[in-house]
C-alpha cells in the first residue's frame, strides 16, 4: 500500500480510500502478530 504513495498521485476521496484501507492493513497485521 505504501508503495502506491510513491508512484501514483492520489486526491480526494481515493487518497482517503487507500489511506483507509492501509490502516485496515495494519491493523489486521498487527492482530495477527499478537
Amino acid at each position: 500500500m505504501t508503495m502506491l504513495r510513491g508512484t501514483r498521485i492520489v486526491t480526494g476521496t481515493e487518497a482517503e480510500t487507500l489511506r483507509d484501507t492501509e490502516n485496515r492493513f495494519r491493523s489486521y497485521l498487527h492482530r495477527s502478530r499478537s
